[in-house]
């Protein structure tokens, strides 16, 4: 899961508590992240008592159904959580409109392009016409 996701179900406290660790981390794994293929880190949590696997470039963490089971439950939302959220959603909006703002200029780029084409033609007929 990603530390995103892990916000969204687990809450902003452990998110931002894993988040921390996996910087920090200096433990190398004997694995590697799924992903981006990098050696992944060991992090280690004291509450509860947990040894996890994570990518610190795919910010991703890694455990199974048990271990991902005995998290605690803190879905409580931190005065943070919800401008977190709120930021989260915008970033996602501007990337919508960016990429639509792209694919419309390339469209134009497209349209330039063919009108250059056509215009490029009847010049060169009228040029072989003349003569």
């Amino acid at each position: 899961m990603t530390v995103s996701q892990i916000r969204h179900v687990l809450g902003d406290r452990i998110a931002t508590k894993l988040l921390r660790l996996i910087k920090l981390s200096r433990l190398s794994s004997e694995h590697r992240c799924p992903f981006c293929g990098k050696p992944m880190l060991t992090i280690i949590t004291q509450e509860p008592l947990l040894q996890l696997e994570s990518c610190r470039d795919c910010a991703a963490i890694w455990f199974d159904l048990p271990t991902y089971e005995s998290l605690p439950q803190l879905t409580v939302e931190t005065t943070n959580s919800i401008p977190m959220q709120a930021n989260e959603i915008i970033a996602l909006n501007r990337l919508k409109e960016l990429k639509e703002r792209e694919e419309e200029e390339r469209e134009r780029e497209k349209e330039k392009k063919r009108l250059r084409r056509i215009s490029g033609m009847q010049s060169s007929e009228r040029k072989t016409g003349s003569l």
